[in-house]
């Protein structure tokens, strides 16, 4: 393994011939599959290029350019680095955008290994000096790939096909050997003359005979009991052409032996006796068919140094397996392996990677595979397949494509390709070859896999697949054909396995997989798990290929493994997904499941549970840190040795050594075990998935069944992660019956005895276990919920519902579950803990369940117990309520008008509830709408409804309309109802309530039961979680009345809707306190910073997911919870807040949650805390303490990508003050480039003014001339990157002036990125946050102003209206217009039109955009009253510069237009 990490080579020892003067430099080598051969200077094993100096003298590097697009060729500019006279440099294609010349260069692209562009380009920015075609090929895990002689090993073919030859038999010995010799040296014009091959048959060997007629009527009368031996003698020519024969191989027909001569010389032989004489008879036969399919190959290299330029002579003994034989053939081919001795250079695959010194030995590539079919669209069986590829020459033209497949299992089939413009073939020469797999061939359900081979017309080939290595690649590509037999809801998976049996056992099979349309070849599985290993329905691990990963989804990275878990023992079949989907939406790290169907060999086969395994792959979906060590528990508890009971999965370069300190610092005890958890320990993960696992009672988490992870070279926390949840939500191993129980259990929270030790330590103290049991509250309000919680509102039941109709519909029979229990059965209650009581799903037993029956097992046996239990114990505190008061403002009042109906019928449009519904025609009054035979409601009635509805009517729709002006300012909602007996509350069409009503009520409803109203009292519900209902403007609360009977003598409906608006921060959490904030730390490492969050309330405060905004941004992780009395410490780096010299500090038990983005400001600033309902809970303003440079550096303006050679980068700042100049000595950019204005050409900065810095003077000087304020060049090289970085400004004592990164993508201005255009901070002397992308914008021109400004600011009064045409100068600054002349204003316009057959309303409006002072926004209205400005309601259509710094843009709403609807469009204009 090399781990270098910069190369430059000088080769003191040269070949002759090898240095070239006047040569240009060239990439000699590279490698797009890095895995262990180079690591540059991170330890991260990039691609990498080497580029070689052939040239007698150095050659100076600085403004060539490498890149991997042909339509930009100035991609990535190499530095000012040299190579000496026939050395070599290594560049790193990382995508890291390094260019350093002291240090390893990086390109800002990496290289892809299915293939792309690659080139080294002249400083001109034009000439190519190397590409590899429009593509390189596929490459291969630590295979290096470039240009090279190789000794260009090719394959040439001396003889070949019916060629002229002559033959002879003998009658004596008198010839002896020289009728072997070279023609000069042997005349055989006697001989008899023909053409190959040599024989006589009267079946299957005469369509390889050359003459048949001579064969039969001369050679076999000559032969056929006379002798057995006949002499042959095949001239061929051979051409060195530059060439050296390295090898010879010999392919001969023939029946039945033979001994082969090249020039005198014996190159071979089959079937030879030992003692060969002129009228020798074979040793062996062969059968005709064989001799005619099978040929005889043997190696002929014993002849290579015989065969001269010219004619030469393979002369061949012919040997027969007896006189009276019938039949006889020689059919010969001679190929040569020949070497290029010329130099010439091609493309090809070393056979060792060599970075930075001389190439090794490789082979030569053949043809380009550029495209091949590998997942078409899955055919129909009797229909052929058309399969196809794309082909390229790369060292000589293509000469055939030959596809290979097969079915099944069977036999492989061969189908010559063709490029001719027949048959399957579309268009001749045109590269692509074609054919056919016939669709007679293979029957629904059946996989079909192909391979291809192609060559060259030098013999060069290539594979594809490449097949390399049989154990970790695939084979074939393929697909399988349609079987319209499945019907199902679930997503198939379609298994194929020679023998299913194997793949039973640890030792495993290889197979294939069908899934969303990609079929995965040569795949590994074997069993997994230990106690499912016994069940008849089996748990497979499938390992998948490394040079074809598993794509399980179309929105998550392919991974290396996934498990097919088995559900046989959960009669339910629903455990594990839904426990692994509470775990993630809880916020746990948890791995993905979802329950698939099974197809084995075209086959149903089972329901079963997809798993992600666990690896560096799945720690990057699961949003972990990928390099972080990860550990399986087998059986350990963290006690002991770290080296029993663990498997590493990852980073297995390493030991235990760093398991066994967290295992050793558990071990401790008192306040040193608390400070060594709380500086070691991810509390909020460990908290949260203990918090989760109690929600769904998984109680199989001991001695194994959980991972350990640690953030390694990050926080360098360790946390645990779940596994095996299938022992949860009810199942229980009980020892008296082992796993097979049908009791449920429903007690508890967390298993203590024989738990993992950091379980029980965390459990055991008092201020965790008060975080866990606070969460656990949380989680369970969230998933469990109440047992008086609506039924159509319990989360449990609704995915229970959903899950149970996508794998046992009752519209599909049978459905998926029911074959499983078919085929697979079920078990019995296990009495006696002895084996597992399998029987079959016909067996009459009550234990005996369909999935149906065992999912309400779970709802009677676990959830409501399991709710009872939770709610009616004192262990979990109670609901987290706010200590903020609401005050309450009436949105829909007693006595408000209403429409009602009284329908008869179900003729009512569905949509009655909705906001838009046509109501002209229903009756009017007010609330409350009911009757009574007594006076109790009649101080309540509004609208008498007894004469249209008792005794024949049960059921009213109301309607009441209500305005809201601005539904953001309400932080909670009430509905509070006198009612008699029951209803449905909808507001602008959504369901909010529903008490005492049937779960889809129909027009002629009743109530579920009765209920009487106090005409005193309201009842109230908290409806906060439909806040997002309100809308600006007018609002709709419908509401379905219902009476319990027809007969029932009384019915009232009196509503009132309250909006609450908090009298502090807005949120109606709990307060959490802003304490310290730490903007300045001492060390002026800013890492070191940090804000206080104190909870002073008599609880612990579950903080999940709240939020800190303003200056830096970061959301809580899921957890979290603040013990009551405690501090938690928000940090952005929490391993450098535990290395502070004085405290708070690592040591001292301190609780700390990292990272948060982006750093305190000294200017000072505001932060503010959002819960997780996104209210305001609390915020603070600190006073910084800024130096002069901090309150007034700005950066101004930056241009990363400027035209064409990207060497005019520059980045200006401004001083915004009006009074005070800044001294710029100890000023410095330590981050993103380097540069210090210590002793620069300008180290002080008078108020108003801007200064430069350049990465280079002279193209700068070039581009915008001379005289502009330098105060020097970018040092160490260092450079602006396209793609966006960090940038970091620095005092002179060290403390950040302004730190923020910037980036080439939106919200960015993009046309900063290849356009040649700057970005510019949007009013500078506002001294604006550079962070936020929307405070910059382009330059108004290419190239910028480097120097100067060109935005403009308003001058005058913004209220003046100097034109009179309506318009401030305010709104006239804004739109680009003059206050002086009333011609130029022009409105905006507003339109519908049609994408897609969809009718959407748009807007059309130009601005100034240098206006910098001012912010723009469009809003929107159907009344003219309530406006609205949220963005997620509009879609960008067209943004047009208009080169002047006004800017045209056209948008359209996010929603349909409604037909007959109006819509009202402006903009706002602000002042900054």
């Amino acid at each position: 393994m090399k781990q270098n990490t910069f190369l430059i080579t000088t080769v003191l020892t040269l070949a002759v011939g090898s240095v070239f003067l006047n040569a240009a430099p060239v990439i000699s080598e590279f490698m797009a599959a890095n895995d262990t051969t180079l690591a540059d200077e991170d330890g991260d094993f990039s691609d990498w290029i080497e580029i070689h100096n052939p040239d007698g003298r150095e050659v100076d590097l600085d403004g060539y350019f490498l890149t991997d697009k042909a339509t930009n060729l100035v991609k990535w500019r190499i530095p000012a680095v040299t190579i000496p006279a026939g050395g070599y440099l290594v560049i790193f294609a990382s995508d890291k955008d390094r260019s350093n010349p002291e240090a390893a260069l990086h390109t800002n692209f990496k290289l892809p290994s299915k293939g792309g562009y690659l080139a080294l380009v002249a400083p001109d920015a034009v000439t190519v000096l190397t590409d590899f075609g429009s593509t390189y090929p596929l490459q291969f895990e630590d295979q290096s790939y470039g240009r090279d002689s190789f000794g260009s090993v090719t394959q040439q073919q001396l003889i070949s096909g019916a060629l002229p030859a002559k033959y002879f038999v003998p009658s004596d010995d008198s010839l002896g050997s020289t009728w072997q010799d070279l023609p000069d040296s042997f005349n055989d014009s006697a001989w008899t003359s023909t053409t190959t091959g040599i024989g006589f048959d009267s079946g299957v060997l005469l369509d390889l005979v050359g003459d048949t007629d001579l064969g039969n009527s001369t050679l076999k009368p000559a032969m056929q009991a006379v002798n057995a031996s006949c002499y042959i003698r095949i001239p061929f020519t051979y051409d060195p052409n530059n060439n050296q024969i390295q090898s010879l191989s010999l392919s001969v027909n023939c029946d039945d032996g033979f001994v082969a001569y090249i020039n005198g010389v014996e190159s071979g032989s089959y079937n030879k006796p030992g003692n060969l004489v002129w009228n020798s008879n074979a040793t062996g036969s062969r059968s005709d068919s064989v001799a005619a399919a099978d040929p005889i190959v043997v190696d002929a290299t014993a002849g290579a140094t015989q065969v001269v330029e010219g004619v030469n002579i393979l002369a061949i003994h012919g040997l027969n397996r007896s006189t009276n034989s019938s039949d006889f053939l020689i059919y010969p081919e001679l190929t040569a392996a020949v070497v290029d001795t010329s130099g010439a250079q091609r493309e090809g695959f070393f056979n060792s990677p060599t970075p930075g010194v001389p190439n090794s030995s490789g082979q030569a590539a053949g043809p380009l595979f550029v495209n091949f079919t590998d997942k078409p669209e899955r055919p129909i069986a009797g229909q052929d397949l058309m399969v196809m590829a794309k082909m390229e020459a790369v060292s000589s033209p293509v000469a055939s494509v030959t596809m290979f497949y097969r079915v099944m299992f069977g036999a492989e089939k061969t189908l010559l390709m063709n490029d001719e413009g027949t048959g399957s073939d579309a268009l001749a020469n045109d590269g692509i070859f074609t054919a056919a797999i016939p669709g007679a061939d293979f029957d629904s359900g059946e996989m079909i896999r192909w391979r291809f081979e192609a060559s060259d017309e030098l013999g060069l080939e290539t594979k594809i697949p490449a097949f390399k290595d049989p154990a970790d690649s695939h084979q074939y590509v393929g697909t399988v054909a349609v079987d319209p037999s499945i019907k199902t809801k679930l997503s198939v998976v379609e298994w194929f396995v020679q023998n299913p049996a194997r793949a039973t056992g640890t030792s495993g099979t290889r197979g294939a997989i069908f899934y969303l349309g990609e079929l995965y070849d040569n795949v590994f599985f074997n069993r997994h798990g230990q106690s499912t290993g016994s069940f008849p329905k089996k748990s497979y691990n499938i390992d998948f290929n490394k040079t074809q990963r598993f794509r399980w989804s179309e929105d998550a990275p392919r991974t290396k493994d996934i498990d097919l878990i088995t559900n046989w023992a959960d009669k339910s079949k629903v455990r594990h997904v839904l426990g692994y989907e509470i775990m993630r939406n809880a916020g746990v790290h948890a791995h993905f499941a979802y329950t698939v169907r099974v197809q084995q060999n075209a086959e149903f086969f089972s329901t079963a549970d997809f798993v992600e395994d666990a690896d560096d792959i799945y720690l990057k979906r699961a949003g972990l840190n990928e390099d972080g060590a990860l550990y399986k528990a087998y059986n350990n508890t963290l006690t002991g040795s770290a080296n029993s009971g663990f498997e590493k999965k990852n980073r297995r370069d390493e030991n235990n050594s760093d398991l066994q300190d967290l295992i050793n610092g558990l071990a401790q005890s008192g306040t040193s075990l608390d400070n060594f958890t709380f500086d070691n320990v991810n509390i909020p993960m460990c908290v949260n998935m203990m918090a989760a696992a109690a929600v769904i009672r998984n109680i199989d988490m001991h001695r194994k069944n959980w991972y350990i992870y640690r953030d390694t070279g990050k926080s360098d926390e360790w946390a645990l992660l779940p596994w095996d949840l299938d022992l949860s939500q009810g199942r229980y191993w009980r020892s008296q019956f082992n796993y097979f129980s049908n009791l449920m259990e429903y007690n508890g929270y967390i298993e203590t005895g024989g738990a993992v030790r950091l379980v029980a330590q965390l459990y055991s103290r008092r201020s965790t276990r008060a975080m866990f049991y606070r969460r656990i509250r949380s989680l369970h309000d969230l998933y469990l919920q109440p047992a008086d919680t609506p039924m159509e509102e319990r989360y449990y039941e609704r995915r229970l519902n959903e899950l149970s109709a996508l794998i046992d519909p009752e519209d599909i029979v049978p459905s998926d579950a029911q074959r499983d229990f078919e085929k697979w059965g079920s078990w019995l209650h296990n009495a006696d803990g002895g084996s597992a009581p399998v029987v079959p799903y016909t067996t009459n037993h009550p234990d005996v369940e369909n999935m149906a029956e065992g999912v309400q097992r779970l709802r009677d046996e676990f959830l409501a117990p399991r709710r009872a239990f939770v709610y009616s114990q004192n262990i979990i505190p109670d609901a987290q309520t706010g200590q903020l008061s609401l005050v309450y403002t009436p949105l829909l009042s007693a006595g408000a008008p209403l429409t009602h109906l009284v329908p008869s019928d179900d003729s009512v449009d569905n949509a009655w509830m909705n906001s838009d519904f046509d109501d002209t025609n229903w009756l009017t009054g007010t609330t409350g709408v009911g009757f009574d035979s007594s006076i109790k409601y009649d101080p309540l009635i509004g609208t008498d409804t007894e004469a249209t509805m008792r005794g024949t009517h049960s059921s009213v729709y109301m309607r009441c309309e209500f305005e809201v002006a601005d539904p953001s300012i309400f932080q909670a909602m009430e509905l509070r109802m006198k009612y008699d007996d029951g209803f449905v509350v909808y507001l602008n069409g959504t369901k909010i309530v529903a008490e005492k009503a049937p779960a889809s009520p129909s027009w002629n409803s009743i109530a579920t039961a009765g209920y009487e109203a106090d005409p005193l009292e309201y009842d109230t519900w908290n409806v906060s979680a439909s806040l997002g209902e309100l809308r600006p403007g007018t609002n709709v609360l419908a509401i379905h009345g219902m009476n319990r009977s027809l007969g029932s003598s009384d019915l009232i409906f009196m509503p009132e809707l309250h909006g609450g608006i908090a009298d502090s921060n807005g949120s109606i959490e709990p307060l959490i306190e802003f304490g310290a904030i730490e903007f300045n730390p001492v060390s002026t490492n800013q890492d070191e910073e940090y804000i206080e969050l104190v909870n002073n309330n008599g609880i612990a405060v579950d903080v999940s997911n709240w939020k800190v905004e303003g200056g830096v941004e970061f959301e809580i992780p899921a957890g979290t919870v603040i013990p009551a009395g405690w501090t938690l410490y928000l940090s952005p780096d929490a391993k450098s807040f535990r290395s502070r010299t004085t405290g708070p500090t690592g040591g001292q038990g301190n609780f700390v949650v990292s990272p948060y983005k982006g750093h305190l400001s000294n200017l000072g600033e505001t932060l503010t805390l959002i819960d997780q309902h996104g209210m305001k809970n609390n915020f603070t303003s600190y006073v910084g303490n800024p130096t002069d440079q901090q309150e007034h550096l700005i950066i101004s303006e930056i241009m990363y990508h400027p035209e064409p050679d990207g060497l005019a980068e520059y980045i200006e700042l401004m001083n915004v003050s009006d009074s005070v100049t800044l001294d710029l000595a100890g000023v410095k950019f330590t981050n993103g480039i380097d540069f210090d204005f210590t002793g620069s050409s300008v180290t002080s900065l008078a108020p108003g003014e801007r200064v430069l810095v350049v990465r280079d003077l002279a193209a700068f000087e070039l581009a915008y001339g001379e005289g502009l304020p330098v105060a020097g060049v970018f040092e160490n090289s260092t450079g602006l990157s396209n793609k966006g970085e960090k940038l970091k400004l620095e005092d002179s004592s060290n403390s950040t002036i302004k730190e923020f990164s910037y980036n080439d993508k939106l919200p960015w201005p993009e046309a900063a990125d290849t356009l040649g255009y700057s970005i510019v901070l949007r009013a500078p002397g506002q001294n604006l946050d550079p962070s936020e992308p929307t405070h910059w914008r382009a330059s108004v021109a290419p190239g910028g102003t480097p120097g100067s400004s060109d935005g403009t600011l308003l001058a005058g009064n913004p209220t003046d209206d100097l034109d009179g045409d309506g318009l401030n100068a305010l709104l006239e600054h804004a739109l680009g217009t003059s206050d002086n002349d009333a011609t130029q204003s022009g409105p905006p316009s507003a339109s519908r039109i049609v994408i897609d057959g969809i009718l959407y309303d748009s807007f059309t409006y130009t601005v100034k955009e240098v206006a910098d002072d001012v912010r723009t926004s469009v809003e929107t209205t159907t009344d003219l009253q309530n406006w609205s400005n949220n963005p997620d309601d509009f879609v960008d259509l067209i943004v047009t510069p208009n080169g002047d710094g006004m800017v045209t843009r056209t948008i359209r709403l996010a929603k349909p237009a409604l037909v007959d609807g109006k819509r009202f469009f402006r903009v706002k204009v602000e002042l900054r």
